[in-house]
């Protein structure tokens, strides 16, 4: 038994490429397929062929005609601006919606090859690369977003090309990859307003990895996090996103989901929350830490593990779960073994602060905002897949000796 193992892997070691290009095969063929089906039949989606809408796609939609008329935006769509002028591009260049459907596909690809670079380098090993681009291209709930007019899907490319840009960043060395990080950023942050956290993320890494002393470092980021805290509560647009989603009445009636009246959690009242801005929930807070830190992860659960959802199948919930597990558990072992990869820091830092905003404001009832870190989380599991290869491995050729 032992010995056959050790064949396996000296097979492994020595058919490598060919390995690498069957799961490529399979990985392309897979994504084409579901993409295929989900075009012709929505299988995977609403059960209609072509063209997706969700319930946020008519306030994209109808943002590109007030773009046209010159017609102020209603709130929030200032906060989706980025996919508002990706739709109006779609619209000057004289082709529809399929088109825009088409370049989300062509994104979703090219951040396929960004996450297989990025896991490439961390691991200097091409199938591990290969691994975390297949998960993110060949699972079913997110690809469901690639054929939906929705920000979902771009949101997600562009929060890989983000993580990838700042680890070029400091891979290069060179002030046109601080740019390009920059400039990445400030899209992926115009598509969707989960991505302004980005903004002191970036700063963090190029503070923290400077050549000043550790204690300017800090203050130094200090001062950051208190200008991007200023400019949340000063700044009327940003101040009006953060009030949609994290208001003091959200607090105090312990919503954890969105569009889920009934799933809440007893929290204790204050009534003199009602009808305030969300900056007064800072003294609820300092009240009730426990209640609040409670809130806050229950949020998390609920989206990360499908909790609290009667309205999905424990079928449907299964399958899910089977999507996601597995990568939870590998990544934390990636993360163990590779911590001090500058690349798997990132990642990690933009998988807690995107975790970090679904704790302030709510889960979703589709569990989106979990699909737009799951390739990030393919990622650090890929590098745990990695790690207990090389491990069992070891073990395997020491006890065959």
């Amino acid at each position: 038994m032992l010995k056959n193992f050790h064949n396996l892997f000296n097979w492994v070691s020595q058919n490598k490429k060919k390995i690498n290009i069957i799961l490529i095969v399979l990985i392309i063929i897979r994504f084409v397929f579901l993409n295929y089906i989900n075009w012709k039949w929505g299988l995977l989606t609403s059960g209609r062929a072509g063209i997706q809408y969700g319930g946020d796609s008519m306030r994209y939609i109808d943002g590109v005609e007030r773009l046209f008329n010159n017609t102020p935006f209603y709130f929030p769509q200032a906060d989706y601006l980025g996919y508002i002028f990706f739709l109006a591009f779609i619209k000057i260049i004289g082709a529809g919606l399929e088109a825009a459907l088409l370049f989300q596909l062509f994104f979703a690809l090219i951040s396929a090859y960004a996450l297989y670079d990025i896991t490439k380098s961390i691991t200097k090993n091409k199938t591990a690369g290969i691994v975390a681009s297949g998960l993110y291209l060949v699972n079913p709930f997110i690809t469901t977003y690639h054929l939906y007019v929705l920000t979902e899907s771009l949101y997600t490319s562009f929060l890989i090309f983000s993580v990838w840009s700042l680890y070029k960043m400091f891979e290069k060395k060179n002030y046109k990859y601080y740019i390009l990080s920059f400039l990445i950023i400030c899209i992926t942050s115009s598509i969707r307003p989960n991505g302004w956290v980005l903004f002191p993320i970036f700063f963090y890494f190029i503070i923290m990895h400077s050549g000043i002393k550790r204690h300017i470092k800090y203050i130094t980021f200090l001062i950051i996090i208190l200008l991007f805290s200023l400019s949340a509560i000063f700044i009327p647009e940003f101040n009006k996103a953060i009030q949609n989603d994290a208001s003091g009445e959200n607090l105090v009636q312990g919503n954890v989901i969105w569009g889920g009246g009934e799933q809440k959690l007893s929290m204790p009242t204050d009534p003199s929350l009602e009808n305030k801005n969300w900056t007064s929930a800072y003294s609820y807070v300092a009240k009730h830490p426990l209640a609040c830190l409670k809130l806050a992860a229950y949020r998390v659960a609920s989206e990360t593990l499908t909790l609290n959802r009667p309205w999905m199948s424990d079928k449907f919930r299964i399958r899910f779960l089977l999507w996601v597990l597995p990568g939870y558990f590998l990544a934390i072992f990636g993360f163990i073994f590779f911590r001090k990869n500058i690349a798997v820091k990132i990642a990690s830092v933009v998988i807690l602060a995107q975790l970090l905003i679904i704790s302030l404001t709510h889960a979703d009832h589709d569990f989106r905002f979990i699909l737009y870190i799951l390739p990030l989380i393919y990622l650090l599991g890929s590098c745990g897949l990695l790690f207990f290869y090389y491990k069992i491995k070891t073990r395997i050729g020491k006890e065959h000796r």
